[in-house]
């Protein structure tokens, strides 16, 4: 089942907990905008989760001196992981949530976000997931901020493309229950993963017209391309996609992305080529 919901960000009297998690490692230059962006959520029946990764700089002081104005709905831990998934598994693990939402170390909410997410996935019958859009940075646009609507969030649009950012979508914790983990086998897809994973096993979606999340640039997924363009597709593949299709397909993405990278440096092509490309690129890349 797929929904659309429009209507206000109030939950109701009998709001449930919401646990957010934000996984990190060597953040401090980006960290304390995050973590202010879920201290300053307007809904309020939330705990707050930070899983970082051993950090060498001075991201872990940096998180502690928020934990007091939390008022005890923070806890955090800092230790060596297996990589990004892992340290999102130990942070669901955490969770006393009824929901669970994730936010990156370089990205930040809007004040309504939770509260929008939550609103929807509560309205009607409730559902598994609600999920809604994100604003893109002006250095991902050529000099232009952009709000990206989400697209629809059921097993044959997915199987195109991410229709949201993973940072933009609220996660009933029972779903962990059901479906298992992040798997570690995919070290920069197991969100995308993990979403079909739950589609395909009958989890149902709520869609929010709103945006949620200022989405960055420059995280695990951007660091190589053409890795994630291939593990997309194996992804896919596993959920029944024609093997030599989805190699056509990710060698075709991977060429486009590095004629962009070419020419969107170019005088007076520049501009035109980034416009195009970011209106084809998948939301999760």
């Amino acid at each position: 089942m797929h929904g659309t919901y429009d209507g206000s960000t109030e939950a109701g009297a009998d709001s449930p907990l919401v646990s957010v998690i934000t996984v990190c490692r060597n953040s401090e230059g980006t960290i304390r905008k995050a973590i202010e962006s879920v201290l300053t959520q307007s809904y309020a029946p939330l705990e707050y989760i930070v899983v970082d990764g051993a950090s060498s700089d001075r991201t872990a002081e940096i998180i502690a001196e928020f934990e007091s104005r939390f008022d005890g709905r923070m806890r955090w831990v800092s230790e060596p992981d297996a990589g990004i998934y892992d340290a999102m598994n130990k942070g669901v693990h955490m969770a006393t949530g009824v929901y669970v939402a994730f936010v990156n170390s370089d990205d930040w909410y809007l004040e309504h976000g939770i509260a929008t997410l939550v609103a929807a996935i509560t309205s009607g019958a409730g559902s598994d997931i609600s999920y809604g859009g994100m604003i893109r940075p002006p250095a991902a646009l050529g000099g232009v901020e952009r709000t990206v609507a989400p697209g629809e969030m059921t097993v044959a649009p997915l199987m195109r493309a991410m229709p949201a950012c993973h940072e933009a979508i609220l996660f009933r914790r029972s779903l962990h229950d059901r479906f298992g983990d992040y798997s570690l086998e995919y070290p920069v897809a197991a969100d995308y993963e993990f979403v079909l994973r739950c589609l395909a096993g009958g989890a149902t979606t709520m869609r929010a017209d709103a945006p949620i999340v200022h989405f960055e640039q420059g995280g695990t997924s951007d660091l190589d391309p053409a890795a994630v363009e291939r593990e997309y597709a194996r992804v896919r593949v596993k959920y029944g996609a024609n093997r030599a299709a989805e190699w056509l397909r990710s060698e075709r993405s991977i060429l486009n992305g590095r004629v962009y990278r070419v020419l969107g440096d170019a005088p007076l092509v520049g501009p035109r080529v980034k416009a195009a490309y970011e209106r084809r690129e998948p939301l999760d890349r």
